[in-house]
């Protein structure tokens, strides 16, 4: 009876142990579908916008090197720039400066304190 019992015990120990391996992998699981993938899904968006941004700059920089070393030939040779190029370059700046503007708005908002917030602080407060 008792080595009958002990036998039943390893496997009572074994099947709680299958049951917590298998109650934490279905938690990471959830855990990793409702916070991780949007999460990824979200980085991923921003380094889109992010490489499309410095993709941008960077042809700005080659435009303006190109404006300014053609304006410069242009002033050896004595010739006046009739086209002005400038303005393309100060939109696309302003577009720039526009789209720094709103990524600083949304770092404002993803820092800023929400009710939930408070409410957790409240409970760690002294006694």
């Amino acid at each position: 009876p008792k080595l009958a019992e002990a036998i039943l015990n390893v496997f009572v120990m074994i099947g709680v142990i299958f049951t917590m391996l298998v109650a934490a992998a279905c938690v990471s699981s959830a855990v990793s579908h409702t916070v991780l993938s949007p999460m990824e899904d979200l980085l991923e968006i921003v380094h889109s916008t992010a490489i499309q941004i410095f993709d941008s700059v960077e042809q700005m920089a080659i435009y303006f090197v190109k404006d300014y070393s053609n304006q410069q030939w242009r002033q050896e040779i004595g010739l006046q720039d009739k086209d002005d190029h400038r303005s393309r370059f100060s939109r696309e700046v302003e577009l720039l400066a526009k789209v720094l503007k709103k990524l600083d708005l949304l770092t404002i908002i993803a820092n800023a304190k929400r009710p939930v917030d408070e409410f957790e602080q409240l409970g760690n407060g002294p006694a």
